[in-house]
């Protein structure tokens, strides 16, 4: 939580996750058919995921991810919406259990869009690190994590080409 609250200073406010948050990561990995990045997980495996996370508030305005940063957060949205900006270009719409900043992630080179929060927003915030810290061949929640990022990812891209058609 020290290296979350370092990059972003007052411009969010950062606590650790609570028991009642895990609750409503496991609800949100349900809400639709969408894949989710949490999807599958028991509560086991989100206590060990969370215990690296950190939750945050973001007012209306703030500025999740900025273009061209090098930080590699990733947000789970728990509550709120926030815009995901291209430019002046609104590429996308996320709320409540989407996840921001998985393409940093995977791909690991600079934010490549603006995500600014549209109402008061509440995430689970992750630094990469912490979570590569999981990723071991032998270890099924580092590997459900991986295979949920890349569902969520794929997902996007099909919207994405299915407005450009």
């Amino acid at each position: 939580m020290a290296q979350i609250r370092s990059i972003y200073g007052r411009a969010a406010v950062a606590t650790t996750v609570q028991d009642d948050t895990i609750d409503q990561l496991e609800m949100l990995a349900r809400i639709d058919d969408r894949p989710r990045m949490l999807d599958g997980f028991s509560k086991h495996d989100l206590e060990l995921v969370t215990d690296r996370g950190a939750e945050m508030q973001f007012a209306t305005g703030d500025a999740l991810i900025r273009s061209g940063q090098t930080a590699q957060t990733i947000y789970v949205i728990l509550s709120g919406a926030c815009e995901v900006r291209n430019d002046s270009l609104t590429v996308a719409v996320l709320g409540p259990g989407d996840v921001v900043g998985e393409m940093t992630f995977l791909l690991e080179e600079r934010r490549s869009s603006d995500v600014v929060a549209l109402s008061d927003l509440r995430a689970v915030a992750f630094q990469a690190s912490s979570l590569r810290a999981l990723v071991e061949p032998a270890d099924p929640t580092a590997v459900k994590l991986l295979h949920n990022m890349a569902r969520v990812l794929a997902d996007r891209l099909t919207l994405v080409g299915a407005r450009g058609s």
